[in-house]
């Protein structure tokens, strides 16, 4: 096992979304500070936004954590479903003590949970993951729960969290009265070089590793093969140690990366790159 032949304790490149693998660059921090001042001071809605494996659900799940003395929460994890169907995933994870069969009766019964929830001095946090599948009615009818208030103060705080094509859903006309209701906004952009080579160190070390084992000329690569993708980072890791282990190998080269690069279906090698891994490898002919 590599772990083993890389004095490590445990794989530090799985994909998890575990808290305790977090790793803030730059981008994260400001992140993680702006939308954890939004819930805290009741902002209303907000907005998450990054490309697939950008970290956004492992950000998420330790903001909660770090808040979960204040606040009462909830995740839907897919909003892909008809407006009652949210309302009742909704009052299950909050574990509303009521049942209803229509729109009015949750809401009469949603709105005494808020109020419940204010008198305890809870704050209320829906967090709506996946958001870029929401429907055109459910996006207008969760915009109609953000209207309720006491004396001044947000019942209810709403985290979108989406890819980029959420931005387009909100951007119609018809939207822009949720648009105005959107406090704080965030994009998460991938991370870039020198961020990459913070972040695979971070993961080494918590994995026990004493000396990094990617050469600058690997992380590179990996750079670049990755797009900046934290979670494509991990897996071209991950799969570069296991080629890495199998050729008997202690320190990881870009070649190795090269290799563990075409034994990856979601990776693509930029075109110049391909042609010289061809090239060098000398179990290819070369063009």
């Amino acid at each position: 096992m590599y772990v083993k032949h890389y004095n490590l304790k445990t794989r530090p490149f799985e994909i998890t979304a575990d808290p305790e693998f977090l790793w803030l660059g730059e981008k994260h921090q400001e992140a993680y500070a702006m939308l954890r001042y939004g819930v805290l001071e009741n902002k209303g809605i907000l907005l998450l936004t990054g490309d697939v494996g950008a970290g956004k659900t492992t950000l998420i799940k330790a903001l909660v954590k770090d808040l979960s003395g204040d606040i009462i929460h909830t995740t839907i994890p897919d909003p892909g479903v008809g407006v009652m169907d949210f309302y009742r995933f909704m009052a299950r994870g909050f574990k509303m003590d009521a049942s209803f069969s229509s729109k009015g009766q949750f809401i009469t019964a949603f709105g005494a949970f808020l109020h419940e929830s204010f008198n305890r001095r809870k704050i209320v946090l829906l967090i709506i993951d996946e958001a870029q599948r929401m429907s055109e009615k459910l996006l207008d009818d969760v915009r109609m729960l953000s209207n309720m208030e006491r004396n001044g103060v947000k019942l209810l705080n709403i985290f979108f969290v989406g890819q980029a094509e959420f931005l387009d859903a909100i951007g119609k006309q018809k939207f822009r009265a949720l648009r105005q209701r959107i406090t704080l906004s965030y994009s998460i952009e991938p991370l870039g070089l020198e961020e990459t080579y913070r972040y695979i160190a971070s993961r080494l070390k918590k994995a026990g590793a004493e000396v990094n084992c990617f050469t600058k000329a690997a992380i590179k690569e990996i750079h670049e093969y990755s797009g900046g993708s934290p979670r494509m980072i991990n897996l071209l890791c991950d799969m570069t140690m296991v080629v890495g282990f199998s050729k008997g190998v202690t320190r990881l080269e870009k070649q190795t990366v090269r290799d563990a690069g075409r034994k990856l279906p979601g990776i693509t090698i930029p075109r110049k790159k391909a042609a010289k891994a061809t090239r060098d490898d000398p179990r290819e002919p070369a063009g």
